[in-house]
């Protein structure tokens, strides 16, 4: 199955008060900490997907080969982003089986935590989240015109209705405000 994988960091942050991307894990932005893991994966073609801190955030890319799309409708929420994904995987390569969807706020997902969304995607289904949080997730090529259709914060609930599965991680780290940034980069 030909998969490629989408990173999301076009929101404004709000919630976290930084620039979630420019926070550094490994003495690195996540953003590039993340495409790294990306790069060292089958998953092709690889987007990074920028909106409110694109102008901040697109100097941590430079050199990386990773497609960057800019998503200039990025305050009509999630929807928008996870459809420029597409959009932008679609302008680098063709024939696309599935997508991966990641948070930017992530930072632990794994290799392995991929390639398990790939294995469960196999099974006729359209969509596979990650139970407790979403995200990761992966989209079956037979669910992209539903892509296209996403233009709100109601993106994962529009996902849900398609036929789906959850699969568990053991729960996965959310760095939604900085309070959670904090207590994981203090992490003994």
């Amino acid at each position: 199955m030909n998969t490629g994988a989408v990173i999301l960091a076009g929101g404004e942050s709000k919630r976290m008060g930084k620039i979630k991307a420019l926070l550094p894990v490994n003495e690195i932005p996540i953003i590039r900490y993340l495409g790294d893991r990306l790069i060292e994966t089958d998953l092709h073609p690889l987007v990074i997907v920028l909106g409110a801190h694109r102008k901040q955030i697109a100097p941590a890319l430079e050199g990386m080969p990773i497609g960057v799309i800019d998503n200039p409708d990025w305050q009509n929420g999630l929807g928008t982003s996870i459809r420029m994904g597409l959009v932008g995987s679609y302008m680098i390569t063709k024939g696309i089986d599935a997508l991966i969807f990641m948070a930017v706020d992530m930072p632990e997902v794994s290799v392995e935590h991929l390639e398990s969304l790939k294995k469960a995607a196999e099974s006729e289904v359209d969509v596979v989240f990650t139970k407790g949080t979403d995200f990761p997730f992966i989209v079956k090529s037979s669910a992209f015109l539903q892509i296209l259709d996403l233009n709100h914060d109601q993106a994962i609930e529009s996902l849900k209705k398609l036929p789906h599965l959850e699969i568990d991680f053991g729960g996965m780290l959310d760095l939604n405000h900085y309070d959670d940034y904090l207590n994981y980069e203090c992490k003994p």
